[in-house]
């Protein structure tokens, strides 16, 4: 089988006109590299069950915690709020969810979005 020939990111821009640029190509790149090896060391500690590292966009902003109640029950935290990174110094919303139905569903988007499919949480 010969080895297939892998074009440069220069090669590429150059194929398809500045359709996309070199810059654009390389932040591709790096966001995939970046995600295989985050995805490496969450592996690593042994949570590949429960943590995806997604190489390309989602199209959601929203942050999403779940969580099991203690008494067999989910409840789910959907926020704009960047909760690990912010300084709490611009108004911000999340909404704690307890209702099974909607937590259901949110969960349901979830696993779409884990698979790859292109859908917002609005």
């Amino acid at each position: 089988m010969p080895n297939p020939k892998f074009l440069t990111c220069e090669e590429v821009s150059a194929r398809y006109r500045g359709e996309i640029s070199v810059g654009t190509l390389r932040n591709w790149r790096a966001m995939r590299i970046a995600a295989e090896r985050l995805q490496s060391l969450v592996a690593r500690e042994g949570h590949s069950d429960s943590i995806i590292v997604h190489p390309f966009s989602t199209n959601s902003h929203a942050k999403i915690a779940l969580a099991d109640n203690g008494n067999g029950r989910w409840v789910a935290l959907v926020g704009s709020c960047n909760w690990l990174a912010s300084d709490f110094s611009s108004l911000e919303t999340s909404i704690r969810l307890r209702d099974p139905v909607l937590v259901g569903q949110l969960i349901r988007r979830l696993a779409g979005l884990a698979k790859g499919a292109a859908r917002t949480l609005a």
